[in-house]
C-alpha cells in the first residue's frame, strides 16, 4: 500500500527514514526498489539481471521473510539463469556477426 512499515521506520512528514541497524534488521523496505508490485517487480528483476546493484536487491529480499533461504535461493538461481541466457545472446549475436553468407563463401572458392 506504499506506507511506511510501523516497525521498523521513522515516519516524518509522510517520508520513510531508516538507521543503519533498523535497514540490516530485517527492514528490506524500499521507497524507490520494492517488490509490492508486478512492475517494480520487473524493474528490479532487470536491475539483478544487468548485474546493476545486484546483491543490495538480493539481501532486501533474503531480509523480507524469517528466513533467508528462499531469498537466497530464487536469486542466485534467477542471477545464473537469467545471466546465462544473456551471455549466451550476446555470443550468438557475435557469432552471426563473423558467419560468412552463401555469396562471400562463393566468392572466396573462386
Amino acid at each position: 500500500d506504499g506506507s511506511c512499515p510501523e516497525e521498523c521506520s521513522l515516519n516524518m512528514g509522510g517520508v520513510c527514514y531508516f538507521s543503519d541497524e533498523q535497514m540490516y534488521e530485517r527492514c528490506p523496505w524500499s521507497e524507490e526498489h520494492n517488490f509490492n508490485r508486478f512492475s517494480m517487480s520487473m524493474i528490479e528483476l532487470v536491475f539483478v539481471l544487468t548485474g546493476e546493484n545486484w546483491v543490495d536487491t538480493m539481501t532486501a529480499g533474503m531480509l523480507s521473510t524469517n528466513t533467508v533461504w528462499p531469498g537466497l535461493i530464487f536469486f542466485s538461481f534467477f542471477y545464473i539463469v537469467a545471466f546465462y541466457m544473456l551471455f549466451n545472446l550476446f555470443i550468438g549475436v557475435i557469432l552471426e556477426e563473423f558467419e560468412l553468407t552463401d555469396d562471400e563463401k562463393e566468392a572466396l572458392q573462386m
